[in-house]
């Protein structure tokens, strides 16, 4: 039996693709932290398919692979005076792999077919649609799925907080599938795509997650007629961020007047302006090299407890003035990389942007809409070198190039996952008929080969597997012979976002618009305990003070949450609030 043509590899790309587009956002809502490994996967699976073609494509990326070195190499550097050398070596030379195994990602993404986009656009969307649905059921549920998590891994707390970083991670994943959209024209799709996003955000009450949301597009629809105006403003932004922000953060009294005349900022959000006052204390000790690379978490006077520095702020008796990092990663560079870092990681931004300028404005809309999304949620929530929100830009930003290009290129062919039927029987074999015979016929050839033929054939063979579930499907929806059934696959992804949408709204309506409803997340039920303790004991003495600490506490356990030991007379309590 003679061996049959298989998969070229250019269409096994996207059979790694597809996978990770689907595994992505359920795996961000359920172990973000998982998001690293997946990353790592994903590039070791591109360079086992084909590692000469991928690399062949990293050569377009040799000047942000030098900057990335430079960066990693200040970093080391930094670890010479910081307080922790040893975890300060070990974050920057994590640097590397990390972004090492990005660019293997984007560089496969060049790779990807017009047929392979598609089918990697639309496990993306089909990924996005389980998610949204596991949120909504869990709000539905009362955190049905949290708490049976929590029986099933003893010590777990099944509270709504664990769900945060996946529902910010999603409003960044929202943008590559806005690019698959656009790229086709699908606009009543990218419409229901972004209404389900924005309702499970607003029902979750992020409000990082609401900035990114709203900022996204602003910037990605200036790119349209001024993208210089937008990379420069971008770049600005950081900037201001880095060198002025450390200077022109409110004080203890002037943050307090803030609490009290802004009544609805969460005491999150105060907590972070007391973040950055410290902070911008303990830049003007180091200036100009800062502390060293991840060193925010060893900062000397960082665990003393904010209610110490500023007596007049209202907040838990745990909060710290610098838990583990400043919840803003231009503050970040600049407390820890100095002026250095911060000059490098400017020039890799404005590379990368003025990249994404010069691109079509089909092209560069989506692009600078991840990257407000991407840039707002550094600047208000993760750590800047948390290895798992690395990854999920990475990951993000390869799903976007290789989505947004155009359907076009593959005009009037069928996807190249499967070789053209050349006679009847091979249209028998394409049809499934013979399939067994074909995976037989690889796994022959693979057994006359030599080890890695095998394990490519392996690859291949399931890849083809794989194909003839979905790839079939998909060349009937491309086809321009086959106008109707076309149609039908330019509805495939809206009819499964409106039955997310559908699925949405069979829950209480009133409930689901109401302002007023307070978020079932730790930082919702915490905020809601401190204003209620507060209007019961308002004042601003020793007695006052410890009763409305007793009264918060007392709410947190009645809410099943966990509550700080009552405050001493002469020694406070130590911790940090979860973030």
């Amino acid at each position: 039996m003679s061996c049959l043509a298989v998969p070229t590899r250019e269409s096994a790309i996207s059979f790694v693709f597809a996978p990770a587009a689907f595994v992505a956002p359920p795996l961000a809502v359920f172990a973000p932290l998982a998001l690293a490994p997946l990353l790592v996967i994903v590039a070791s699976a591109l360079l086992a398919i084909d590692a000469r073609q991928v690399l062949a494509n990293t050569r377009g990326f040799i000047g942000y692979a030098a900057l990335i070195a430079l960066i990693t190499v200040w970093a080391a550097i930094s670890a010479l005076w910081s307080p922790i050398p040893g975890h300060s070596l070990f974050e920057a030379i994590r640097l590397l792999p990390i972004a090492a195994a990005g660019l293997v990602l984007i560089a496969g993404a060049a790779s990807l077919s017009a047929g392979g986009a598609a089918r990697t656009g639309y496990a993306l969307i089909a990924g996005l649609a389980v998610s949204l649905l596991v949120l909504q059921i869990e709000l539905r549920t009362d955190e049905a799925i949290a708490h049976a998590i929590a029986r099933l891994l003893p010590g777990t707390v099944a509270q709504m907080s664990r769900y945060d970083r996946g529902v910010t991670v999603l409003v960044t994943f929202l943008w590559p599938a806005v690019a698959f959209f656009a790229a086709r024209r699908q606009w009543f799709s990218l419409a229901l795509l972004v209404v389900a996003v924005g309702f499970t955000v607003i029902n979750f009450q992020s409000h990082a997650s609401m900035l990114a949301l709203a900022a996204a597009p602003v910037l990605g629809l200036t790119t349209w007629r001024l993208p210089r105006l937008a990379t420069a403003g971008l770049i600005a932004a950081t900037f201001v961020l880095a060198i002025a922000l450390p200077v022109l953060t409110p004080h203890g009294a002037e943050i307090a007047q803030i609490q009290r005349e802004a009544p609805i900022l969460k005491p999150s959000a105060i907590h972070r302006l007391a973040i950055w006052r410290f902070v911008g204390d303990r830049i003007a000790n180091r200036p100009l090299l800062g502390w060293g690379m991840d060193s925010a978490r060893a900062i000397p006077g960082g665990k003393t407890e904010v209610d110490q520095m500023f007596p007049e702020l209202h907040l838990p008796a745990t909060a710290q003035a610098l838990p583990l990092h400043p919840h803003n990663a231009a503050l970040q560079w600049r407390l820890e990389l100095g002026i250095p870092g911060v000059a490098l990681i400017l020039m890799l931004l404005y590379k990368a942007l003025a990249s994404a300028a010069r691109q079509p404005a089909r092209a560069r809309v989506p692009i600078f809409a991840y990257a407000g999304a991407t840039w707002t949620v550094g600047m208000l929530s993760f750590g800047a070198w948390q290895a798992w929100w690395l990854s999920a830009v990475w990951l993000g930003l390869a799903l976007l190039l290789g989505l947004s290009m155009e359907p076009a290129r593959a005009a009037n062919q069928y996807d190249r996952a499967l070789p053209p039927p050349r006679s009847a029987k091979k249209d028998k074999d394409a049809s499934g008929y013979g399939l067994p015979r074909r995976l037989l016929s690889h796994w022959s050839c693979a057994a006359r080969a030599g080890e890695n033929r095998r394990l490519h054939s392996m690859l291949l063979s399931a890849a083809e597997l794989v194909d003839f579930l979905t790839g079939r499907l998909h060349a009937r929806m491309s086809s321009p012979a086959a106008k109707e059934s076309s149609v039908s696959g330019r509805m495939l992804p809206s009819a499964l976002l409106l039955i997310a949408i559908l699925a949405f709204g069979c829950g209480d309506a009133r409930a689901q618009f109401n302002p007023r409803k307070e978020s079932q997340s730790i930082w919702g039920v915490m905020d809601q305990c401190t204003r209620d303790a507060f209007k019961q004991f308002p004042d601003y003495t020793a007695e006052d003070k410890a009763k409305r600490e007793q009264a918060r506490r007392k709410c947190l356990e009645a809410n099943n949450l966990p509550a700080p030991a009552p405050p001493q007379p002469s020694v406070s309590g130590s911790g940090s609030l979860p973030h």
